[in-house]
């Protein structure tokens, strides 16, 4: 789902949510758009890092990396 959603992303969807109007505005707001749409086709392309249970989060990099540490860590006391 969030890969999907990042996905999706467009100019006027984000410029919504950041509030962008002429007297606030965001230099850069394509570029930030179109890196979150890669963000999401990165997601979807990476699934053995960013896949489980047929969702695709950025966040379940970090459990990869934990589970690598750990084993790193015990794997040094042999």
């Amino acid at each position: 789902m969030v890969a999907v959603a990042l996905k999706g992303f467009t100019d006027e969807l984000l410029s919504d949510g950041l509030q962008v109007t002429s007297s606030n505005p965001l230099s850069g707001l394509s570029g930030r758009a179109a890196l979150l749409k890669r963000l999401g086709s990165t997601l979807e392309e990476s699934a053995p890092v960013f896949e489980k249970n047929g969702l695709f989060r950025p966040g379940y990099m970090l459990g990869i990396y934990h589970y690598h540490l750990i084993s790193f860590r015990l794997s040094s006391f042999s």
